[in-house]
């Protein structure tokens, strides 16, 4: 948490209100994270490769943000609305493959892990508050200083962040 509050305030170009909120609700519902493990944070499609004919996982991709803690993070990492779709029928697909509830289940099977909804919830607060922080925070500092050839990518950060901070009221108001 004190990193991306680092992250924030170094690259902030207009303060956020919710962003604001959000940092200290996630301080005062920290929960304790009794088994650290290596975690990705960036489990998503798009960050891992396969065999097509297997489908076995072959390498995992992108681990500049890994570091030590709670699994419950990558878990909400990979639930976060913004990488998944939607079926016709209103069903929430993970990474646009799999239920959410399907989704949960598989990982409790397959890891032996037993996921805390109370935790997974405060991840899911966070990740949205770390999006929101890239989106509205270093995306848009880029851009206004001009040291970036990527105005696409910029701009599509920067109109994300709104979708984070709608994504922040509405977990915080269900935590």
């Amino acid at each position: 948490m004190n990193w991306w509050s680092q992250v924030w305030w170094d690259g902030v170009v207009q303060p956020v209100a919710m962003v604001t909120y959000a940092e200290r609700w996630l301080r005062e519902n920290a929960p304790i994270c009794d088994q650290p493990v290596m975690c990705h944070s960036d489990l998503r499609l798009g960050n891992f490769m396969f065999e097509e004919p297997s489908g076995k996982f072959t390498a995992v991709l992108d681990w500049e943000l890994a570091h030590i803690g709670d699994f419950h993070e990558d878990i909400a990492w990979a639930i976060q609305r913004l990488f998944g779709t939607w079926t016709d029928d209103g069903i929430f697909l993970v990474c646009g493959l799999i239920a959410r509830d399907e989704f949960l289940r598989a990982y409790e099977i397959a890891s032996g892990n037993r996921i805390d909804p109370v935790k997974l919830r405060y991840y899911e607060v966070l990740n949205a508050y770390k999006c929101a922080v890239i989106d509205l925070g270093q995306a848009m500092r880029a851009a206004t200083e001009s040291n970036n050839h990527q105005d696409i990518i910029l701009t599509w950060l920067g109109s994300a962040g709104a979708v984070f901070l709608e994504q922040l009221v509405t977990l915080i108001r269900e935590a």
